[in-house]
């Protein structure tokens, strides 16, 4: 078996019709149970704020802690459909644009059969695919960055830095970092590797021409710069990220390779192994960087962005989350891939291709099945709201992250939530953000309630454990509720309770 994977992918280095099946392979994964898997609160708030004037999405995220450009183009993408696979389709092509451009990087770096093993596993990556059927920025995150990297080593290449396909090579350049930097505010960091890079090399010249692009980049995103402080100080009190350690780095090297949460068994399967090939790949690449700088360009694209993130997460608040580094999940799968195609010793080539396509195939099935927080059943949950006497019933929720989804499923059911904690790590939705997307919380339980005489209260499992640890038996809301109205039972919808009340 794992000899034939290899000769497999070989015949289709000699192919013509390589990468266009590997693309098709993409498109299938990525399009796989898309209109069926569940959506989070994260994805219904990009589809409801993006379904706002595009001066309620500037208002929205400028109180919010991400940049516009997402929700732009959901905006507009939402005009020609609403169907979640179709909403969904959005990211895919991008995600599938990113695996060309990818191929296009390490094609250029390493060759051909480099650059089809690179496209191969992110063809397959179930971290690609997660953020390909998200609906969130990281997509488009990602393929801003692939270009901007790809776009810079052409230049650094380049024997003729004022010819007029390096000058485009510039202007791509640009537009890429712009639009990487309308994407996500830690786009930044990614966007200076490269200078670490040259200056390492003593490449002053060469720096001194990339710093006068990174300073266009800056002044076309001043508008959105300048909401960067205020955004900044939010961060610092409203994030719930803990600061990493060697758990934190271990996840990450996991999510390269496969995919959170497993089984027990294959969960300890998954760490041995992706930490062994990540082992093994930082060991080809430091052999051969002698003789080959492509390695190290690579290498340093992948360590370099998690370590100025793990740095930054010990000076302000923590910002050391994988999908926040896809551009080096994304170079990493590169790094794979030239290791596969450059390896002499045919039990490496073997063991770096058999076990890097196996974590991420045995991971698929329980990526795409997943139901529980934050993508627990909440279409499930309202079908059983509809069964009750919805005329005559509100829905309350415990907070807005049942509420947003439960809202997008069944928009025809009175539903409300209750406000976050002022001040806590899950205070995360600010005032203006609430008025642009006009989405408010009610003040309290009483408020949400009053003049109601049947009461759907949904909460997750996973907060009355919480209070379980913390010494509170009884739910608050469930308390008050039960001081106040008669309990008529209360059903379980996957990790969702629905209490229900009659007065």
């Amino acid at each position: 078996m794992p000899t034939s994977i290899v000769s497999v992918t070989q015949s289709f280095q000699k192919s013509r019709w390589g990468l266009i099946l590997i693309l098709v392979l993409a498109a299938v994964l990525r399009w796989a149970f898309s209109d069926s898997r569940g959506l989070t609160y994260d994805d219904t708030f990009s589809i409801i704020l993006a379904g706002r004037p595009l001066g309620d999405i500037i208002q929205g995220t400028a109180a919010d802690t991400m940049p516009p450009v997402y929700y732009f183009l959901l905006h507009f993408w939402m005009r020609l459909g609403s169907a979640v696979w179709f909403l969904r389709s959005l990211n895919i092509l991008i995600s599938l644009a990113t695996v060309w451009m990818l191929y296009r990087l390490v094609h250029r770096l390493a060759g051909r059969p480099a650059g089809l093993w690179a496209a191969l596993l992110a063809a397959i990556s179930p971290l690609q695919i997660y953020h390909a059927q998200d609906l969130r920025m990281y997509a488009i995150l990602g393929f801003s960055q692939i270009v901007y990297v790809y776009l810079f080593y052409r230049i650094w290449q380049s024997p003729d830095p004022g010819d007029r396909s390096t000058i485009l090579n510039w202007i791509g350049l640009v537009i890429a970092g712009t639009l990487a930097m309308y994407s996500h505010n830690l786009a930044i960091i990614a966007l200076i590797i490269p200078d670490l890079i040259l200056i390492c090399q003593r490449r002053w010249r060469l720096l001194l021409h990339l710093l006068a692009a990174q300073l266009g980049i800056a002044v076309l995103s001043l508008p959105w710069l300048i909401q960067v402080p205020g955004q900044i100080q939010k961060i610092q009190k409203a994030f719930w990220t803990p600061r990493p350690g060697l758990v934190e780095v271990i996840q990450a090297i996991v999510l390269f390779h496969s995919h959170l949460p497993l089984p027990a068994p294959l969960m300890v399967v998954a760490v041995l192994f992706s930490v062994q090939i990540f082992t093994l790949i930082l060991f080809e690449t430091l052999r051969n960087g002698k003789r080959d700088r492509s390695g190290w360009f690579l290498l340093t694209l992948v360590v370099g962005l998690p370590i100025l993130l793990f740095v930054i997460s010990y000076i302000m608040r923590p910002v050391f989350v994988t999908r926040v580094f896809i551009l080096s999940s994304l170079v990493y799968l590169g790094l794979v891939g030239r290791a596969i195609a450059d390896a002499h010793v045919k039990f490496v080539k073997v063991f770096l291709a058999t076990g890097t396509i196996a974590l991420a195939l045995i991971a698929l099935p329980f990526f795409y099945s997943f139901n529980q927080f934050p993508r627990s059943p909440f279409n499930e949950a309202m079908a059983v709201v509809r069964k009750r006497e919805v005329t005559r019933s509100i829905v309350v929720h415990d907070n807005k992250l049942s509420y947003f989804p439960s809202y997008f499923y069944a928009p025809d059911i009175k539903q409300v939530f209750l406000p976050d904690p002022p001040g806590s790590a899950n205070d995360t939705l600010a005032a203006q953000t609430q008025a642009a997307m006009t989405v408010f919380p009610a003040h309290d339980l009483e408020d949400a309630v009053r003049g109601e005489t049947h009461i759907l209260f949904v909460v997750f499992q996973q907060t009355l454990d919480e209070y379980q640890e913390m010494g509170v038996t009884v739910h608050p809301g469930v308390s008050w509720l039960e001081k106040h109205f008669t309990f008529a039972g209360v059903q379980s919808v996957g990790d969702l309770r629905i209490f229900e009340y009659k007065r």
